[in-house]
């Protein structure tokens, strides 16, 4: 038995949405990137250019309609950092898994302030950039 080859190449796409605190509402996950429909989300990062800074915590998921932390939860967003998504090797085969998501969620008094952006890079698993022979 033998695995054929695709000698199909693809190359990764990027996706890139800048947010602030007054995009959010605490604990609702909002929709920030459509994804083509055989996609695989193979990285990424979650970037806090300006820290949250609700009284208690601010904390942010990242995942899809179908499940909001896929590809990371638990993310501080009160910390100016890059913090890298994990790939789960799910391929977007229906309209919720297409759609990433970003939840905040604070705690006590709102932020005043809040900003980032989200990077997604994928794989369409269905195209083929050019042929390597």
């Amino acid at each position: 038995m033998t695995i054929a080859k695709d000698a199909g190449v693809q190359a990764p796409s990027v996706k890139r949405v800048a947010f602030t605190f007054a995009d959010f509402v605490s604990g609702t996950a909002l929709a920030v990137i459509d994804l083509p429909s055989d996609a695989e989300v193979i990285g990424g990062n979650l970037v806090i250019d300006t820290a949250f800074n609700s009284a208690t915590s601010d904390t942010i998921t990242v995942g899809d309609k179908e499940s909001d932390s896929r590809y990371k939860s638990g993310i501080n967003g009160q910390t100016a950092a890059s913090t890298d998504l994990v790939p789960t090797g799910v391929i977007t085969n229906n309209a919720n898994r297409r759609q990433v998501v970003v939840k905040w969620t604070g705690v006590s008094t709102a932020p005043s302030a809040g900003a980032g952006h989200l990077n997604v890079v994928y794989l369409q698993t269905s195209r083929a950039d050019f042929i390597q022979r």
